[in-house]
């Protein structure tokens, strides 16, 4: 069974800001990341039931996962999502220094 992976537009906009930050950084380091972050989305392709649920999931009206990439340095990062039908919704993507979503940042029913 293959899932389709969708990037939420809040998703898109914090693998933007990563990447260009760390770009800035090392241009290497941050394509490598990108291709950590693909490799993850072929994971969640093929199995996203199978990750952990993420600490936010107990204040969402979701059930919210996490599935973990890292830098060659070793720094975690993750993408938080939830599955519908199909699909798998990435919501966020947290860096190893962020703290966990609020609450107001949570997706709720309406489908975000």
């Amino acid at each position: 069974m293959s899932f389709e992976v969708i990037l939420t537009d809040e998703a898109a906009s914090n693998l933007r800001q990563t990447f260009r930050w760390l770009e800035d950084l090392s241009p290497q380091g941050a394509a490598r990341w990108l291709d950590a972050f693909e490799d993850a989305t072929q994971r969640l392709e093929e199995s996203p039931i199978s990750c952990g649920r993420a600490p936010e999931s107990r204040f969402s009206k979701r059930d919210l996962r996490q599935i973990f990439f890292k830098t060659r340095r070793g720094r975690l990062y993750r993408a938080i999502f939830y599955v519908q039908h199909q699909s798998v919704i990435v919501t966020h993507i947290r860096g190893p220094r962020q703290q966990l979503l609020p609450p107001s940042e949570l997706p709720d029913t309406d489908g975000r």
